[in-house]
């Protein structure tokens, strides 16, 4: 009868990351690779980010517009054209923040 008893290792110091061992040591200056920056998805023209819900009606309007050919247009940039006109009509701070006085 054999026991399949193992002798306890002492876990590794949380300090110290482990590397892999390799075979073959890697020449000088070829470090791994550096990974590449994400880039960052907010905008610096547009730093306001706005959320809203859309009738059913408006979301199908939308995708029917956005696949059209020829001068096709963004969802989100139809979303700005909107606003842009609806402040320019109803805010004069808005256009004066935008076109300088008048």
């Amino acid at each position: 009868m054999s026991d399949n008893i193992q002798p306890r290792q002492a876990p590794a110091s949380p300090g110290i990351p482990r590397t892999p061992t390799s075979p073959y040591p890697q020449p000088h200056g070829t470090a791994a690779a550096a990974q590449p920056a994400k880039r960052s998805h907010a905008s610096t023209e547009y730093p306001v980010k706005l959320h809203f819900n859309a009738s059913s009606q408006a979301g199908h309007s939308l995708a029917r517009l956005t696949r059209r050919k020829g001068f096709r247009l963004r969802e989100v940039d139809i979303l700005r054209l909107a606003l842009d006109i609806y402040l320019r009509a109803n805010d004069p701070a808005y256009v004066v923040a935008c076109d300088g006085e008048q």
